[in-house]
């Protein structure tokens, strides 16, 4: 299987994390990692991805739901919430069924 694409990542992340909303769970940035087939710190764009389509449909932050698996919450260099409990609930009761896919992301 050849490797995915940014934009291939970006949509798959999207379907992970809405999913994931749906059942009020976060996922690790390692579970995130395997899903991509990326490491763990290479996933800083494809977040950033997510994050400025939510931005730019004034969608939640779903980016939100991807956590350090020590502490639970969003790695230091996530700055798309100043609330991330608030947005995190916010992601929760959203439908995104309803919330626009992106064609393209990254």
């Amino acid at each position: 299987m050849p490797p995915l694409t940014p934009d291939a990542r970006a949509r798959r992340l999207w379907r992970l994390l809405t999913k994931a909303a749906a059942n009020r769970q976060t996922l690790t940035y390692a579970i995130v990692g395997e899903h991509l087939a990326l490491p763990p710190i290479a996933l800083g764009p494809v977040l950033t991805a997510i994050t400025d389509h939510c931005r730019r449909h004034r969608l939640p932050p779903l980016a939100v739901l991807v956590v350090q698996s020590t502490t639970g919450r969003p790695g230091p260099g996530f700055s798309a919430s100043t609330d991330i409990d608030r947005d995190r609930e916010r992601v929760f009761a959203r439908d995104w069924t309803a919330a626009p896919a992106p064609a393209e992301l990254a």
